[in-house]
C-alpha cells in the first residue's frame, strides 16, 4: 500500500501506519500510534475515533470528513497538508500540549459517547439531512 501524496512529507520523518480491514491489526496499530490521522475516505461517524482516543491516539482531522463535531478539539483540526504537517510537529515536540489535548479528547468521548450519547446521534441525524452542501466540499483537499 501507498503512502497519501498529503502524508509523504511526514512519512520521511514519521513512522505512518495505513489502515487496514483486520481489526485487532488496527488496534495493535493504534496503541503503539501518538496520532490518528483522518485523510480522505469516506465521511466518518467517529467509531474509529473513539477506538484511537481509547488507545491514546490524538485524533487529527479535516473538519469536512467527520459527523460528530463534539467528538473533536477543534485544535486538532487541519485543512490542508502544510497545516498537518506543523500540527503533527508542533505536537510531536510538546509532551505537555500533547498530553493536555489527550486529556481532553478523552473527556470528550466520555461525555458524548458515554453520558449524552442521544446527543451525538441527533447530530448525526442532523449532518444527514445537511449531507449534500458537506459532500461537495469533502473533496477539495489538496486542490
Amino acid at each position: 500500500e501507498k503512502i497519501p501524496v498529503e502524508l509523504s512529507e511526514l512519512s520521511e520523518e514519521f513512522s505512518i501506519h495505513l489502515h487496514r480491514q483486520n481489526i485487532s491489526e488496527n488496534i495493535q496499530q493504534l496503541q503503539r500510534s501518538k496520532f490518528f490521522v483522518k485523510v480522505g475516505g469516506r465521511v466518518t461517524r467517529g467509531n474509529g475515533v473513539v477506538e484511537a482516543i481509547s488507545a491514546g491516539c490524538l485524533a487529527l482531522f479535516r473538519k469536512e470528513e467527520v459527523i460528530h463535531d463534539s467528538f473533536y478539539l477543534k485544535e486538532l483540526a487541519f485543512d490542508d497538508a502544510t497545516g498537518l504537517s506543523q500540527l503533527v510537529r508542533g505536537l510531536a515536540n510538546d509532551s505537555a500540549r500533547w498530553e493536555e489535548l489527550q486529556n481532553k479528547q478523552r473527556d470528550l468521548i466520555e461525555e458524548f459517547h458515554f453520558r449524552r450519547p442521544l446527543d451525538a446521534i441527533e447530530e448525526c441525524l442532523e449532518w444527514k439531512r445537511n449531507w449534500r452542501s458537506r459532500f461537495r466540499s469533502f473533496f477539495s483537499f489538496g486542490r
